[in-house]
């Protein structure tokens, strides 16, 4: 029994989501990206919510997640464009960001409500980095290094709705 524990425990422990624990595990493979998806969440106003995957090879897919629509579309874009997609993932740092804004007192200094989430799910073969970010988070006063890197998140936010032209798709 006590075998099987440590063995259980072992296993939990190498297979933990790793974006919050440094170290070796925490790397992503930029070479090796083959999707990048963007989740927009509902708030108590009308904030679009939609759910849109860019592949490696240009192919867009795009669904709705507003209540009152059931929009789908797809499309392609060219795919030096998500290269330079997962250029600008790298460059911000995207696999050292915390798992969840909200959950990060250091980056969510500051919280205002009714905000919708937007996550980013990067996939690069078996590896998957996840950040999800509540826009009424505010980076902590005093440190404009943190508030930086969260203006630096929400503009690869942008960056992905702009280079899918999702505005097309939402209304």
């Amino acid at each position: 029994m006590r075998i099987t524990s440590l063995i259980l425990l072992t296993i939990a422990v190498a297979c933990r989501a790793t974006p919050d624990h440094p170290g070796q595990h925490n790397r992503l493979d930029f070479a090796a990206v083959d999707s990048i998806v963007l989740e927009r969440s509902p708030c108590l106003g009308t904030c679009p919510a939609y759910r849109l995957s860019i592949a490696s090879n240009g192919r867009v897919h795009f669904r709705s997640r507003a209540p009152s629509e059931r929009r789908m579309a797809t499309d392609s874009i060219a795919s030096t464009a998500v290269t330079q997609l997962v250029r600008e993932a790298e460059r911000i740092g995207f696999a050292t960001l915390p798992s969840s804004i909200l959950g990060d007192p250091q980056v969510c200094g500051n919280m205002w409500t009714d905000f919708p989430s937007v996550t980013i799910s990067v996939f690069a073969g078996a590896r998957t980095v996840a950040v999800a970010d509540y826009l009424g988070c505010h980076g902590p006063t005093g440190q404009p290094q943190v508030a930086a890197r969260l203006r630096r998140l929400r503009s690869f936010e942008d960056a992905i709705d702009n280079v899918a032209r999702v505005g097309r798709w939402i209304r």
